[in-house]
């Protein structure tokens, strides 16, 4: 998260880039957050809790306001906060197999940082059906979202 909100704020400070295109390196465009990283946290103090949440946060703001285009090219399966990544997206491009979900409440954990954007993406009803099942959905099921 830290190299991808310095990544943002460089491309916004830079004239030369007039496009950004987010993508993942690998078989999936995003598998959300690390998991050994979330548990380390467990004896992490409060204020580093909520400095490690605020930074997804002002990432994901900072995606959301960028004053150029942003598409996600979604190569591959999407899980957790890459699907807040993906609804930020001014336009999102998908790989006909790629597979979504929203999976925090399998780890008893609310979808806080992404939910404006999910919500704002495909809508009140969709959302909180998602964030509460954890229920997988493809591809053609995200487009028609």
């Amino acid at each position: 998260m830290r190299e991808l909100h310095a990544a943002l704020v460089a491309a916004e400070g830079d004239a030369a880039v007039r496009i950004i295109v987010l993508t993942g390196a690998g078989a999936s465009f995003c598998a959300g957050a690390d998991i050994a990283h979330m548990r380390s946290m467990m004896n992490g103090t409060e204020e580093q809790n909520v400095d490690d949440a605020l930074l997804l946060a002002r990432c994901l703001r900072a995606l959301d306001e960028l004053d150029r285009p942003v598409i996600a090219r979604v190569n591959g399966n999407v899980f957790g906060g890459g699907v807040g990544l993906v609804a930020c997206a001014d336009i999102a491009i998908g790989a006909a197999t790629a597979k979504f979900a929203l999976t925090e409440v399998r780890l008893g954990i609310v979808p806080a940082a992404i939910s404006p954007y999910v919500v704002t993406a495909i809508g009140n009803r969709e959302a909180r059906r998602l964030f509460l099942t954890a229920a997988p959905f493809d591809a053609a099921e995200a487009e028609r979202l």
